[in-house]
């Protein structure tokens, strides 16, 4: 019915990979705020290739945590590959997703197709922890990143917080806490809190710690 006690979901079963359920959005027009309750869910957030669906700049796609209930996406029970908290494979644009949420044990909190632009994506206040790497940004034309914390992460070699590559630019990294990232090539915690490489254009970073 549509109401705070019996939603109507815009996620929906679609994927079943080795037993093990997975979660997609279904076509959503621009302007729509999809709220989520408080809980764990055993899913990702995906926006696949096959559904490419975008808010605009003055109507963005706001998917944010209902009355300030803590939302916690946990990929403990998710089985198979690309075991990502947010995989982001088309050029989904104008999304903005607004916590309290948060995201642990993936393989990436975040990953990004890297050949196809997106475009005026806002995340703000997550709590992005114990994956192998953090939020992996590649190929955004307009990407900010605020008030959240991005930690404890632990691929050998290549542990980041936050990574920005492929063409990305204007970009805002404010108000983040990046910290025990920890990549095992050295001493504890010595993987990279921010890092971007020389194919990023303009990235401006406030307030980072």
């Amino acid at each position: 019915e549509n109401s705070i006690y019996k939603p109507w979901c815009h996620w929906y079963p679609k994927f079943y990979e080795n037993g093990s359920r997975r979660l997609q959005l279904s076509d959503i027009p621009a302007g729509t705020r999809i709220f989520l309750r408080g809980g764990t869910y055993t899913e990702r957030l995906r926006f696949p290739s096959d559904l490419v669906f975008s808010g605009t700049a003055s109507a963005p796609i706001v998917i944010q945590s209902y009355a300030n209930e803590p939302v916690i996406f946990d990929k403990t029970g998710i089985y198979g590959s690309d075991q990502d908290g947010i995989r982001v494979e088309g050029g989904h644009s104008y999304i903005n997703i607004i916590g309290p949420i948060e995201f642990k044990n993936y393989e990436n909190c975040m990953e990004s197709n890297r050949n196809v632009t997106k475009r005026g994506w806002v995340i703000d206040n997550i709590n992005a922890h114990d994956c192998g790497r953090g939020l992996l940004i590649r190929n955004f034309d307009g990407f900010t990143l605020q008030n959240s914390e991005v930690h404890h992460t632990y691929a050998q070699s290549n542990a980041l917080g936050v990574g920005l590559s492929d063409n990305t630019t204007n970009a805002l990294i404010k108000n983040v806490i990046s910290h025990h990232n920890d990549d095992h090539s050295g001493a504890d915690g010595d993987g990279d809190g921010i890092w971007a490489n020389t194919t990023v254009g303009t990235l401006t970073i406030q307030d980072v710690i």
